[in-house]
């Protein structure tokens, strides 16, 4: 019997969503830019519920030196996540478009965390 698997999505994921979703908006309008948000969510929920470490791990962290993170990559957009050494919880990350840096991404997200 499998046993059933959590996943938390991180404030980091919702600031890079919400991002995300800001940058699609002025050509496709807000409400279809939350909808391609939802569905590539509702495609990473169902794939990771399946098969939690079936995703590669993030090839661009680990140039950073980080292997703990899996990427997730439907049509243009990845997803960084991670999952717990049971894999009974998946920690989900960031939401990201193809071309974005990673790094300037994570410096984005350090310099914000500063200002709150």
């Amino acid at each position: 019997m499998k046993s059933e698997v959590d996943i938390v999505y991180t404030q980091t994921f919702l600031a890079t969503a919400e991002r995300v979703v800001d940058f699609l908006t002025p050509e496709l309008g807000n409400h279809k830019s939350v909808s391609v948000i939802n569905h590539v969510v509702e495609r990473l929920e169902k794939r990771v519920l399946e098969h939690p470490v079936s995703c590669q791990v993030s090839p661009a962290l680990i140039e950073l030196g980080v292997t703990a993170y899996r990427e997730y990559n439907i049509e243009t957009f990845r997803v960084l996540y991670r999952s717990s050494n049971d894999q009974q919880k998946i920690f989900v990350l960031a939401l990201l478009h193809q071309k974005q840096d990673i790094k300037k991404l994570f410096h984005d997200i350090a310099l914000l965390r500063n200002l709150h």
